[in-house]
């Protein structure tokens, strides 16, 4: 919690409302369905299984709430004209904080999915690959934004690489 504090402070300064609303429903959405899948998919019924599950699906949330809230930034300050590029750095130095982040999960997935079993290790992945294509897909939005800011004249087919991204 104190580190997504300090991240906040130092990437996004104070968020808006909109980027707050965004951020509670998405927590609450995701809670609420693996709240469910903990307890009655996986049949959770030891207390090192119910720590693991909460240690990975906390994890999960926070990469999830930074991705969601770096997307909510871009699309703000995509649409402002007089955006420094600083900000534009310190939001994709995240996203790519991020990405890498995302590559550590999956090698804790792959640890604990070769102790835990195949199942786990599936689910895991899943789990894993969902964020961090997520991540990739803002980044790539990013990039393709910051490219047409960056190049002179007009770019003709932004639209065509938004649209395939």
């Amino acid at each position: 919690m104190l580190v997504a504090k300090l991240i906040q402070c130092i990437v996004f300064g104070p968020l808006r409302v909109s980027e707050r609303q965004h951020l509670k429903d998405k927590f609450w959405n995701f809670i609420f369905y693996k709240f469910i899948f903990i307890f009655g998919v996986l049949n959770v019924q030891t207390v090192e299984e119910v720590v693991m599950w909460c240690l990975w699906f906390a994890g999960l949330v926070f990469l999830h709430l930074m991705v969601q809230l770096c997307k909510d930034r871009f699309e703000y300050l995509s649409f402002s004209p007089t955006t420094p590029m600083s900000s534009h750095g310190r939001v994709l130095s995240l996203l790519v904080a991020m990405l890498l982040s995302c590559c550590g999960l999956a090698a804790v997935c792959s640890i604990t999915g070769y102790t835990h079993g195949m199942h786990t290790l599936a689910f895991m992945a899943a789990e894993s690959l969902l964020v961090t294509v997520r991540t990739a897909h803002v980044i790539l939005r990013y990039v393709i934004h910051l490219w047409d800011l960056n190049h002179e004249g007009t770019w003709e087919g932004k639209g065509t690489y938004v649209y395939y991204t």
